[in-house]
């Protein structure tokens, strides 16, 4: 894996061992522009790394309040969502349609949410989840605790409260982090395991799959869910725990069928699926991506140590997260000490784009599936409107360039091809 770019401010404050938490990245289909969304125990940065030799700062949003272990951030549409899980902290809604001149904040009010672990939207719903709530109550100076609250984003810059998840008996008592899919949430418990539900009512959601007990258990912390392969993955934030793949007949069936691993003594924190690849932020170890072409036997694909001084595993150090769905294939992972890599599995780091020949998608506007005219695509990946990405392929698509698309949505897409040709990125249709 080879480093593109890094950036840091050597200015920035330090909480303990740490300045960085949290990466995202967002993609403007209409600029076609790439930013990363870095997070600090502070503020937040938005990063131009459209050409990722050359990162650019366009702005900085500070957080209600500083020196927060923990800051999440996410986006729906061309809005960015944040929370940050100590002190007296707010919800706050960056409008990022006016990037690379400035970041527009539209919200910050703690009415909904003082402190929150982690978020997560689900785009087909328009939900935010934020876990591990603490919001005010009626009473004077009274905080209430939330396993889950789940918010409304129909009206993207005033979010809405619809509920909260109360666990059910002798369960868990607070979820950690939560990957959002088709109002199905995929709830990492901590000690209690992994917790699934159905989200259809949102007033009444249905656990239909409980995960208590499974091998090399510790502190279940962040779960990865690929629609298109039914896989899913999970961290157990504990030291020589393994990562787990699981394989998804049905939410109801779920079976570990592969637990694998960087090294013996390291802790993974969070996985992401861009298949065949599983890629885990791993603190000490840095970033990893495993190949999941079978996932009965998972193998180590490439990798990128962002802290080098590994030492003896003690402490969480290193690798917070990372995002590997922006268009250009660049990877963004963020370093709790070191900032921010721009990184690519691939040696050559040219940003010139060789001639193009043109890729046919037919038919378009399309029911279920398309098939996609194009020479050795190296890497393929459909965007919705909102920016969220649904279909993802690093190397050869299906037998005949057919894809099955029929999981998503009626609505606008965006298909971008990479091959030896260049880039290209088409508009799809889907009735």
């Amino acid at each position: 894996m080879v480093q593109l770019a890094r950036w840091d401010n050597d200015n920035l404050n330090v909480q303990g061992n740490q300045q960085y938490n949290e990466v995202y990245g967002y993609y403007d289909a209409v600029k076609h522009k790439e930013y990363a969304l870095l997070c600090s125990i502070d503020s937040v940065y938005f990063i131009d790394v459209t050409n990722p030799l050359l990162p650019i700062i366009c702005d900085a949003e500070a957080g209600k309040m500083a020196g927060c272990r923990n800051r999440d951030i996410v986006t729906y549409s061309h809005y960015a969502y944040s929370a940050a899980g100590q002190g007296n902290s707010s919800l706050q809604v960056f409008d990022l349609q006016y990037l690379p001149d400035s970041v527009h904040k539209v919200y910050d009010h703690d009415s909904l949410c003082i402190r929150s672990h982690t978020l997560s939207v689900d785009t087909f719903s328009a939900r935010l989840y934020l876990c591990n709530t603490d919001r005010k109550g009626t009473g004077i100076n009274q905080i209430l605790s939330y396993a889950a609250t789940v918010l409304s984003l129909n009206n993207p810059e005033v979010p809405q409260w619809l509920g909260d998840l109360s666990p059910p008996p002798l369960s868990f008592s607070f979820v950690h982090n939560a990957f959002a899919w088709r109002d199905t949430l995929y709830c990492s418990t901590g000690s209690s395991g992994l917790y699934i539900f159905n989200y259809q009512n949102v007033s009444n959601p249905v656990l239909i799959k409980a995960l208590a007990d499974y091998a090399e258990k510790g502190f279940n912390h962040s779960t990865a869910f690929d629609p298109v392969h039914r896989l899913l993955s999970f961290t157990d934030e504990s030291s020589g725990s393994g990562v787990k793949m699981a394989a998804i007949k049905n939410v109801t069936n779920l079976t570990v069928t592969d637990i694998f691993r960087s090294s013996s003594q390291a802790v993974a924190h969070k996985p992401y699926f861009t298949y065949p690849f599983l890629w885990v932020a791993y603190y000490h170890d840095g970033v990893y991506a495993f190949d999941i072409s079978n996932p009965n036997s998972v193998k180590v694909a490439a990798w990128f140590d962002t802290y080098s001084n590994n030492g003896d595993y003690s402490g969480l150090f290193g690798c917070w997260g990372i995002y590997p769905y922006l268009p250009s294939g660049n990877v963004l992972a963020s370093d709790m000490a070191n900032g921010l890599f721009i990184l690519k599995v691939d040696t050559n780091t040219a940003v010139n784009e060789p001639s193009r020949q043109p890729t046919e998608v037919f038919p378009n506007p399309f029911t279920n599936n398309i098939t996609v005219n194009t020479l050795n695509p190296s890497f393929v990946s459909i965007t919705a409107i909102s920016g969220q990405v649904v279909y993802q392929s690093a190397g050869k698509l299906a037998d005949n360039n057919l894809l099955s698309l029929d999981f998503l949505l009626s609505g606008f897409y965006f298909l971008h091809i990479e091959n030896e040709n260049g880039n290209q990125t088409l508009k799809l249709i889907k009735r």
